[in-house]
């Protein structure tokens, strides 16, 4: 899902100054584990995998390890 939305978001220009814009984005994703005391533990490793692609290229869908 997350990787049909990054490329949704690429394929579709937006109005923005009277101008098609297009932009991309990098998104990071992670699945919530018994480990997990709280959300925060979630939210951490899904923001640790957001930067992955952000410094490798950009405009990536990336799954927390």
């Amino acid at each position: 899902m997350a990787e049909r939305l990054r490329q949704v978001i690429e394929e579709r220009p937006f109005l923005a100054n009277g101008r098609d814009e297009r932009i991309t984005v990098s998104i990071g994703v992670a699945t919530l584990l018994a480990s997990d005391r709280h959300l925060d533990d979630l939210l951490r490793r899904a923001d640790q995998a957001l930067y992955l692609p952000k410094a490798g290229g950009r405009n990536r869908v990336q799954l927390a390890s």
